[in-house]
């Protein structure tokens, strides 16, 4: 009896610590600076212009599940990754406007290789 008690609680201490991990990973993955960042940008567009405010909301909580998700696979798709990358910089275009400039060149059959996220 005692030994199992012990085996759970041991088990139980080793949940919290991975839990305590994965939160920690979770937090250092997502830079805080960018987020400040893009929410101060989405606050100047939503009276200039709401339209783009709510695609920028979207683009945001697309990168935020994107993070949260980040450790159920080691690789994803090329376009999956491509789409994270492209809405981090129709973000960053907000701040920058026309000082950033993107273009892309992709071969369309690269878009299914896996490639790390």
């Amino acid at each position: 009896m005692e030994e199992s008690r012990n085996s759970q609680l041991n088990r139980l201490k080793l949940e919290t610590t991975v839990r305590t991990l994965e939160l920690k990973t979770i937090k250092s993955q997502l830079n805080p600076h960018f987020i400040f960042n893009a929410l101060n940008s989405i606050r100047a567009l939503v009276d200039e212009n709401p339209r783009r405010a709510r695609t920028a909301i979207t683009e945001l909580s697309n990168i935020l599940r994107n993070s949260m998700q980040a450790d159920k696979a080691e690789t994803v798709s090329l376009e999956n990754e491509l789409s994270i990358v492209k809405d981090y910089l129709a973000l960053e275009n907000i701040r920058f406007e026309e000082r950033l400039k993107v273009q892309y060149d992709i071969d369309p059959e690269t878009l299914e290789l896996p490639v790390p996220r």
